[in-house]
């Protein structure tokens, strides 16, 4: 297996940038922040948790100085919270996660090219959030329309495997240790008898390993188990046809994790496996992106023109809320059409980041929401039912909540099912608007200061 060489794999005939640029990988677990200078030299590469503090780690950098603010800033951010980290540093453009991972493997593809004959190129990816499995034909095209991006549970691999970890009072640093005897080709058969549970949603790796060892199973058995299972869930989304593979997500650092993946994609006649576990690609590739076609050339989505459709237009307001991400959507009551869809980090305080859902709404005019009903799943979901009714008298008996699976399996129908058979349902939305009021205190529920009133 080979690491990804980044120096290399960027867009054809990238060159020097007209000014210092900064490129932002925002995952949900980590977040990295590459500053380079004109002529594309490091002048900082530095990886931090997520919940660190942006706001001083954009004064430490002297990022508004180096960079710019705004929308022109040279501030180029890819990840599930690329959203968040523009905020937080005061401007710049975003690349959506998937676009990024198909300029990476397009650069593997032109690499590749100018040493042997290549056919296609997959990249899977897993993150702390989920996974993302990609096609690409050897013209950097999609292959058979593969683009997979956590199609169940955003709760995904990372930030459950490490959790798993925390409970076994492990670090990181100590997996390949422990499971060493699984590792290489001298342990390829006790790794290939390693058995693999269904492919469930991520949450439950953590008690199912913690189950395993207290009923008696091995460590290193348990915790093997565990990370097969999470690893091949993406390797597993991965037709045959394929001649390289790029692996992804800082979990390819342990070598148990290459193996695993290896060993299933060998199988489907892979020739050749790389890894990317710090996702150097993908900001090379970027970098490459903004010196072929400059910054002014990346258009960025403009949302105003759907936002301005909300007001007055009755709505079903879906929230997933789960231990690690949130996310809101919101949808013509009658249609269905998406008109609003978002993903957060929730790694503080839920009712924090449901803040954060109406703040952007109301940075963005709009006043108010005529909402016919809510719909929440995820592992908090009986906490923001109760902080939703609370606050919002108009809409009790309107909020409505499913267990995880459920909602996965059952998605949009089982909604409107459980809504048709709600006898309390009210026929007329109830009118929740985003202008703060005057401060009240909702101790029951944890509600910000500031909360948005509802009325029929």
């Amino acid at each position: 297996m080979t690491k990804v060489d980044a120096s290399t794999a960027g867009l054809p005939g990238q060159g020097a940038q007209d000014r210092p640029a900064l490129f932002v990988d925002a995952g949900v677990g980590h977040f990295r922040f590459q500053g380079q200078d004109e002529r594309g030299l490091a002048l900082f590469d530095v990886t931090l948790p997520s919940n660190s503090n942006l706001v001083q780690l954009a004064a430490d950098y002297r990022l508004r100085e180096r960079f710019g603010g705004g929308p022109d800033a040279a501030i180029f951010i890819t990840g599930k919270l690329a959203a968040l980290v523009k905020a937080a540093i005061g401007g710049g453009k975003t690349i959506l996660p998937a676009a990024a991972a198909w300029l990476a493997g397009r650069g593997l593809i032109r690499q590749a090219a100018d040493v042997r004959v290549m056919g296609s190129l997959a990249m899977i990816e897993l993150s702390a959030s989920g996974y993302l499995v990609l096609g690409l034909d050897r013209e950097g095209a999609l292959k058979d329309d593969l683009l997979v991006v956590n199609p169940r549970c955003g709760a995904g691999s990372g930030i459950n495997l490490d959790r798993v970890l925390q409970k076994l009072g492990m670090a990181r640093a100590d997996v390949d240790a422990l499971l060493a005897d699984y590792c290489g080709e001298a342990g390829r058969a006790r790794r290939e008898a390693v058995p693999i549970r269904a492919d469930r949603c991520g949450v439950f790796s953590s008690s199912a390993t913690i189950s395993d060892k207290n009923q008696g199973i091995p460590l290193p058995v348990a915790l093997a188990t565990t990370l097969k299972s999470e690893i091949l869930k993406a390797c597993r989304k991965l037709p045959a046809g394929f001649d390289q593979v790029c692996l992804g997500g800082r979990v390819f650092h342990w070598r148990f994790a290459r193996d695993c993946a290896e060993d299933y994609l060998r199988g489907l006649g892979v020739r050749e496996v790389l890894h990317d576990p710090d996702n150097d690609g993908a900001l090379e590739a970027m970098r490459g992106l903004v010196a072929e076609l400059g910054a002014t050339g990346l258009a960025q989505p403009d949302a105003s023109s759907i936002i301005s459709v909300l007001p007055g237009r009755p709505l079903h307001l879906a929230l997933d809320v789960g231990s690690t991400m949130a996310k809101a959507v919101l949808a013509d009551a009658a249609s269905g059409e998406v008109l609003f869809l978002r993903a957060y980090s929730n790694a503080g305080d839920t009712i924090q980041t449901l803040q954060q859902v109406f703040r952007e709404l109301r940075e963005a005019g709009i006043a108010a929401l005529s909402l016919s009903g809510i719909g929440i799943t995820g592992s908090a979901r009986f906490q923001v039912q109760q902080a939703f009714e609370h606050v919002y008298p108009a809409l009790s008996g309107r909020v409505l909540v499913l267990v995880e699976n459920y909602a996965h399996a059952r998605g949009v129908p089982a909604v409107r099912v459980a809504r048709a058979r709600s006898p309390s349902t009210s026929p007329s939305p109830a009118r929740v608007t985003c202008a703060p009021p005057r401060p009240r205190r909702y101790s029951a529920c944890c509600w910000p200061t500031w909360a948005f009133a509802a009325s029929n």
